[in-house]
């Protein structure tokens, strides 16, 4: 698996200050965290499958699964809510290792090189050796840790309930910089163009300096940003708690256009050329223009989805509370396939190019092809 280096980490965002990127271009590290990218736009360059998959393996591990899972070029790893952190051989599903850390682990974990980093239920940040599962480094941080860490530079990016953003050393966890708002901070960090952004459970959308962790600015939204941003030039699209999806107007800090639906937004979306993909908590999958926010299709499904979707050029993926995966074409959202489980699916699936990976409430974890 290709995975970003400091070195390159630091020419992106060299790049990008100067000339943006297109509708759901992917500032990749191979897929090794939630959200695909840097930029969180859950754009996969691999293709999935299109046609009804097979189970390739399965296995269940006996505690609820919302960590999206990440890959390090054999193995994928995943957490739970027991807090045991494995990592899994992508061809068999045998165990390669495990870690407990402790409390529940609902944080989805992100690899640089060799390190895989994850928040817990106890306030703590996690860095783990990908081959081995020994642990590196522990780092405390200011409570619960829903976020999930975004690594560039040398740095861990992540949130966490106690109302802060932390910016982490990648090498051994020191405290680079700390900010706090009047909010929990479950919203996991997107990077474009220099700036990191993310919501606040108070309603804040901020932008900050990656480098001192400054406040460059923020706006407030009319409801809890829990969702984690989809970034690209300058909008960024993000779920809200009272129902809508909101495009952000980075350079002029106002929103754009709001997309409403029933009930609050929870999962983060993702980013395709030009159509916005968001679940519903109103039981609806949506496809949304960009530029416009007007529909352009929808999709009904039996319950609320909480997950977050990944979409690639042909295919859009995403699981639902009513313990099903689905796969909807990009393009006209008609039915691909589905595959149905026995619990919630809410974490976002893995999209390689063997397969779909993902994790659902009653701790099975499987591989799809």
């Amino acid at each position: 698996m290709k995975r970003i280096s400091a070195a390159t980490c630091a020419l992106l965002i060299m790049l990008l200050s100067v000339s943006g990127n297109a509708h759901g271009q992917s500032l990749s590290s191979g897929g090794a965290m939630f959200g695909v990218s840097l930029n969180r736009t859950a754009f996969s360059p691999e293709a999935g499958p299109v046609e009804n998959p097979g189970v390739i393996w399965k296995k269940s591990f006996g505690a609820m699964i919302r960590t999206t899972p990440a890959p390090a070029d054999d193995i994928v790893i995943t957490g739970d809510e027991k807090g045991v952190v494995r990592g899994v051989d992508m061809a068999n599903g045998d165990i390669v290792w495990t870690h407990d850390a402790g409390s529940w682990v609902w944080s989805s974990p992100a690899v640089s090189e060799d390190t895989v980093v994850f928040g817990t239920q106890h306030g703590e940040v996690i860095a783990l050796d990908v081959r081995t599962g020994e642990r590196l480094w522990l780092a405390h941080v200011g409570g619960p840790v829903l976020s999930s860490p975004l690594i560039c530079d040398g740095r861990v990016f992540i949130g966490d309930s106690g109302g802060n953003m932390n910016a982490l050393s990648l090498t051994d966890g020191s405290s680079l910089w700390k900010v706090r708002f009047e909010g929990q901070v479950r919203s996991s960090p997107a990077l474009d163009g220099g700036v990191l952004y993310f919501g606040v459970c108070n309603g804040k959308f901020a932008a900050l300096s990656p480098e001192t962790g400054e406040l460059l600015w923020s706006i407030t939204a009319p409801g809890a940003l829990c969702s984690s941003p989809a970034v690209v030039g300058n909008v960024a699209w993000v779920g809200c708690g009272d129902g809508h999806l909101l495009s952000i107007d980075l350079e002029k800090h106002a929103v754009r256009w709001k997309f409403h639906t029933a009930v609050g937004i929870f999962a983060s979306p993702a980013v395709a050329g030009n159509i916005v993909f968001s679940g519903g908590s109103d039981g609806k999958f949506y496809a949304i223009s960009a530029d416009t926010g007007k529909e352009k299709w929808s999709f009904p499904v039996p319950d609320a989805v909480w997950s977050s979707p990944v979409a690639t050029d042909d295919a859009v993926y995403f699981g639902c509370n009513d313990g099903g995966l689905y796969a909807l074409d990009a393009e006209s959202g008609s039915l691909l396939w589905s595959f149905q489980t026995d619990a919630a699916i809410v974490d976002s699936p893995l999209v390689t190019q063997n397969g779909i990976c993902f994790g659902n409430d009653d701790g099975e974890f499987y591989f799809l092809k």
